[in-house]
């Protein structure tokens, strides 16, 4: 009897060793930025394309490769490249344990993570304890109120600017590096591509 529960505990600590490896490879840094140029923009495990996680996205994945069938680049949950069980069990993972405060998202093959802000109301403004430390068109205080947005967790890439408005602006030249030398009107044309 003691042969079987210790065969029993090799097996769980087996099957709980391929799930944890699943589960790192699902939520693992991304992957090294390149184009891969498919044009796709969107969250990365969202199948059905509703911008959301959900189990919709896992029965399309999950019939994708019961079927052997080719699935959109997007339900590479892992970023390994190919279509495999480990994206499955990072999408159920995804889903189990959705923060809906940060999100992955795909721009054909480059990979970035925005971070949901909850929108409220603060005072903006100088105060008469500022007195000189408050520019002239900075009074009177007054409130201001924002909706949910979402923000970018790092910098834009230059390959990121680069897929979506066709060209890099910068001086120092590097792939992985943040795009600069870009004006206000450039970021807000990127933001509309």
């Amino acid at each position: 009897m003691m042969y079987s529960n210790f065969n029993f505990l090799k097996s769980l600590t087996l099957l709980m060793m391929v799930s944890l490896t699943c589960l790192l490879q699902a939520v693992a840094a991304t992957p090294r930025l390149t184009d891969q140029g498919d044009g796709y923009i969107g969250m990365v495990g969202d199948l059905d394309q509703d911008e959301n996680l959900n189990i919709g996205d896992i029965t399309i994945l999950i019939d994708c490769l019961l079927k052997n069938s080719s699935a959109p680049r997007v339900a590479d949950v892992n970023g390994d490249g190919r279509l495999s069980i480990a994206d499955a069990t990072g999408l159920i993972n995804n889903v189990l344990t959705d923060s809906p405060r940060r999100r992955l998202y795909q721009a054909g093959g480059i990979r970035f993570y925005m971070i949901c802000v909850e929108g409220g109301t603060f005072q903006m403004g100088g105060t008469s304890e500022q007195s000189s430390d408050a520019l002239f068109d900075e009074y009177p205080v007054h409130s201001v109120t924002l909706s949910d947005y979402q923000i970018a967790e790092l910098e834009v890439p230059q390959i990121l600017w680069y897929h979506i408005t066709g060209h890099v602006p910068s001086c120092f030249e590097d792939q992985e590096s943040p795009v600069e030398n870009v004006s206000w009107d450039d970021c807000q044309l990127f933001i509309q591509q």
